[in-house]
């Protein structure tokens, strides 16, 4: 069982990831900075091992796994008609991965302890979706 202050930077950790991996991988990215023919090749692992091609792949599925954990989250807080829970959850991941609290949006609340909630509910329903996928326990 993982302690809450290592929990607590597990998902910080991993919501930067999921920012910079979300946006080399969205369909606004736009085309690939590599030629079609050989930018998107994949050679046999065999072949590439020196190039760490297993643990781009290991990191690959987490975060497919990762991603599909907050989808549920945008998801099931559409359901309860609290899109800024998803948006909350973008927004830190946003200010994770520069390290520093930049990004703000006019659909989150202004005042910081109204803020700070929406976050650690966000958190918290990102915690549960990753918790019954076993990945933070």
């Amino acid at each position: 069982m993982m302690r809450d202050i290592d929990q607590k930077f597990a998902l910080d950790g991993l919501l930067a990831d999921w920012h910079i991996w979300n946006q080399r991988t969205a369909d606004r990215a736009g085309y690939a900075g590599r030629a079609a023919g050989f930018g998107a090749h994949r050679s046999s692992s065999q072949y590439d091992w020196e190039n760490n091609i297993e643990s781009d792949l290991v990191d690959k599925r987490i975060m497919e796994g990762f991603h599909e954990a907050t989808n549920r989250v945008r998801d099931h807080s559409y359901k309860e008609d609290k899109p800024e829970i998803y948006t909350a959850l973008q927004f830190e991941a946003r200010n994770l991965a520069v390290r520093y609290q930049v990004w703000a949006s006019p659909r989150l609340p202004k005042d910081p302890v109204a803020l700070q909630a929406l976050i650690h509910l966000a958190r918290e329903r990102l915690l549960k979706e990753l918790h019954k996928d076993g990945v933070l326990c």
